[in-house]
Formats: C-alpha cells, sequence, structure tokens
C-alpha cells in the first residue's frame, strides 16, 4: 500500500492586514519519522527544522485516507473521508474528480483576498473534466501533474501550465543532463512566492517525491 505522508507547516509573516501568509507542503510518501524535526538523525533536513522551531509542530494527527487522491480530497475540501468528493484511487473513482460546488480550501482564502498558487501534483481532476481542475477550484497559479500516475515519473512527456498542457521534451535519450520536473515546480513555486511579497498568499507545493 503507497503511504501518504503529510506535512503541514503554515509559515505565517504578519502582514499590514494582518492576513499571514500560508505555505502548504505535501508530500508523498513522507514519514513525520524522516525529518529532523521530529527526531531524525541520519537525513539534513535544516530548513523544514527551522519552519518548525519557529512555528508550530504537531505530534498527533491522521491523515484522510491511507492513499493518495482521497486524502488530497480531505484536505483541500475539509471534509471526512466518507463525505469528500474523492473516496479511492481506483480508476472509476479517481476519474470522479471534483465538482463545480465542491468548495476547496483555495476557495474560501481567495475569496478572503487571497493570492492561491498550486506547484506539483493535483490528482483531483483531470483534463477532460473541466471543472475539476486547480484553476476552477480557487487556484489562480498551477503548473504541475493533474494526473496522479503521470506523476510516478519525474521525467514526464509534458506538464500542465495552467490550462495548457506544455511538452517536456525529454526522451530516453536526452533524460541525463536535465533537471527532473520536481525541480521545475520547485523553482516556480519559489518564483511565485517572490511576486506575491506583498499580498497575502497561499502556496500550496505537492511534491510527488518525499
Amino acid at each position: 500500500m503507497k503511504h501518504l505522508a503529510l506535512l503541514f507547516l503554515c509559515v505565517c509573516i504578519a502582514q499590514a492586514n494582518h492576513q499571514p501568509n500560508i505555505i502548504f507542503i505535501l508530500s508523498d510518501d513522507l514519514s513525520w519519522g524522516d525529518l529532523g524535526c521530529y527526531g531524525q538523525k541520519q537525513i539534513q533536513t535544516p530548513n523544514i527544522d527551522r519552519i518548525a522551531r519557529e512555528g508550530m509542530r504537531f505530534s498527533n494527527a491522521y491523515a484522510g485516507n491511507s492513499v493518495c487522491a482521497p486524502s488530497r480530497s480531505c484536505l483541500m475540501q475539509g471534509l471526512h473521508p466518507g463525505h469528500a468528493r474523492v473516496r479511492g484511487n481506483s480508476y472509476q473513482s479517481y476519474r470522479e474528480g471534483l465538482h463545480k460546488d465542491d468548495v476547496t480550501v483555495a476557495e474560501v482564502l481567495k475569496k478572503a483576498g487571497y493570492r492561491t498558487g498550486l506547484f506539483g501534483k493535483w490528482g483531483l481532476g483531470l483534463s477532460g473534466q473541466p471543472e475539476a481542475i486547480p484553476n476552477r477550484q480557487g487556484f489562480d497559479q498551477f503548473f504541475g501533474y493533474l494526473n496522479q500516475r503521470k506523476a510516478h515519473s519525474f521525467y514526464p512527456p509534458f506538464l500542465w501550465n495552467q490550462t495548457k498542457r506544455v511538452p517536456t521534451r525529454l526522451t530516453t535519450d536526452t533524460i541525463i543532463g536535465h533537471r527532473a520536473t520536481t525541480t521545475r515546480m520547485a523553482r516556480s513555486c519559489r518564483k511565485e512566492s517572490r511576486i506575491q511579497r506583498k499580498r497575502a498568499t497561499l502556496l500550496t507545493k505537492s511534491m510527488p517525491n518525499p
């Protein structure tokens, strides 16, 4: 069974209007025990440790599900898995996708004046489900994977930039020397954070790798 580890870190920087910035980091296959701030000694995680040290560290929590898509649905919708839209990783369950009337945390924050961005793996709707894509579910900016199965590869043939499919132009002969798509998504996230310094922002960094 594929395990989903949730790292939910909110970095709150006071703004003139007292709206905090929110950085939401969601990482696949990462256990709480893999981080230095939870006692891990072998792998160095200094930046995350600093966020935990200067903010809040939770020691008692549950994921909404044991697998990817339904767990993300619980997080985005703020609902119990029995009420969330996507309830399984199977093909049919996954193709359900979020509906137009589903409310996500990004939509709520956007109405409160936030700029919202998602970089990485979505997993709650495909390109053939226009109401289920991030840009229709409250996110102003999106760069990454729509299909969670495509996210199993760090060198996919394409990614999505907003609603446009962008070829990566990578083949088995050209992968060596190229940066993995996770690096590209992380750079886009950093760029967005610099652009939006003066506005309350939700940045969701949803990486398919730990």
